[in-house]
């Protein structure tokens, strides 16, 4: 919306903690049903009153910050869809992880429960199979149960 300043706005000293050259000063506009309204606004410094401003307003016709532009826009938007990727993947594996983590346990548990050895002094997978080194290091063989 075009607002008009209604104040002089002095040109802004750089100091510390200061990231542009804008000041809040008093404006003056109408919204679109012809209410004028007033409040403060961050303006170019260095203005004189009665000049001439933009200043952007909501729903409510309060003033509220520039939208952002269609670049910044992609920027924050690709950096969202980012962390909401990175989350969504720590969660499928932390919950894969803790899955492993019990089935592991309760095969371990199972395998003390069956207590059963094998030939060599080895406990035997459940059901009475056991790994063996033969001539491709990878077959298995079933150990009858003692």
């Amino acid at each position: 919306m075009r607002a008009v300043l209604l104040d002089d706005v002095p040109r802004n000293v750089a100091g510390d903690g200061t990231t542009s050259d804008r000041i809040a000063a008093r404006v003056r506009w109408t919204d679109h049903d012809g209410f004028a309204h007033t409040d403060k606004a961050l303006v170019d410094s260095g203005l004189k009153a009665g000049a001439r401003t933009v200043v952007w307003t909501d729903g409510r016709d309060e003033i509220t910050a520039e939208p952002p532009t269609p670049m910044d826009a992609s920027v924050e938007a690709g950096a969202l869809a980012t962390v909401a990727a990175l989350a969504f993947t720590g969660i499928a594996f932390g919950a894969g992880t803790l899955a492993r983590c019990r089935l592991d346990r309760r095969r371990i548990d199972q395998w003390a429960r069956t207590g059963t050895r094998s030939a060599r002094g080895g406990a035997t997978r459940p059901g009475g199979t056991r790994r063996v080194a033969g001539p491709n290091r990878t077959s298995t063989r079933v150990v009858p149960p003692s």
